[in-house]
């Protein structure tokens, strides 16, 4: 009877023993499991976050190729713009070559006539000149020899040479306009036709 209580104490014990060590396992496991658990929702908080920043990464790449492929269309609209201006352009430049080659005899025949009209001008002054000069000379010599307020006639004559005087000053001055006048149209003829410096002295010396 008393082993059999000291066995049925003893397996007690032993149970107790098995049952606290049991406990203590569980205990450790719930804390090891505690730390796992805390480290898988750290790991998981880290995928949401690598997710979400997944989501972000994605949405910027399609942007980018959709700003790309906007670029690309504007850089091939460019291209072509400039296709079509330098098409135009050298159709425009064949154009006015044409024009150019049709027209640049008359233009070289109008030219001609100016530098002419232009020399005969200048010689037509310079003997309008001449004859002022000779007059004025003729006149103060008329001056130093009479006195018109003594003369009744020799005063008209005066003033008749006065009047011619004055009609043949207004007709140089005139001549001198139109000659200028005839320079510049000749400049500007020279300039919007690119004729070189050669080509206006072979004018010049073919009219003088």
């Amino acid at each position: 009877m008393i082993y059999q209580l000291e066995d049925e104490k003893l397996s007690k014990r032993k149970n107790y023993f098995s049952k606290k060590k049991n406990l203590e396992d569980l205990k450790r496991n719930i804390c090891s499991n505690k730390k796992i658990l805390h480290q898988l929702e750290k790991d998981i908080s880290s995928l949401q976050a690598n997710a979400v920043d997944y989501e972000q990464l994605k949405i910027n790449l399609k942007r980018i190729k959709e700003k790309r492929n906007r670029q690309q269309n504007v850089l091939t609209d460019l291209k072509l713009e400039a296709n079509v201006k330098k098409l135009l352009f050298e159709k425009i430049s064949k154009q006015y070559e044409e024009v150019y080659n049709q027209n640049r005899f008359k233009l070289y025949d109008r030219l001609q006539k100016i530098l002419l009209e232009n020399y005969f001008l200048e010689t037509k002054i310079k003997l309008q000149n001449e004859t002022l000069e000779i007059n004025t000379i003729e006149l103060n010599k008329w001056k130093e020899c009479v006195d018109p307020e003594q003369n009744e006639v020799i005063n008209k004559a005066l003033t008749t040479m006065f009047q011619k005087f004055e009609i043949l000053k207004k007709e140089v001055e005139d001549l001198v306009d139109k000659n200028e006048q005839n320079k510049e149209n000749y400049e500007a003829m020279m300039h919007l036709n690119y004729f070189s410096n050669d080509d206006l002295d072979v004018l010049k010396r073919e009219n003088i």
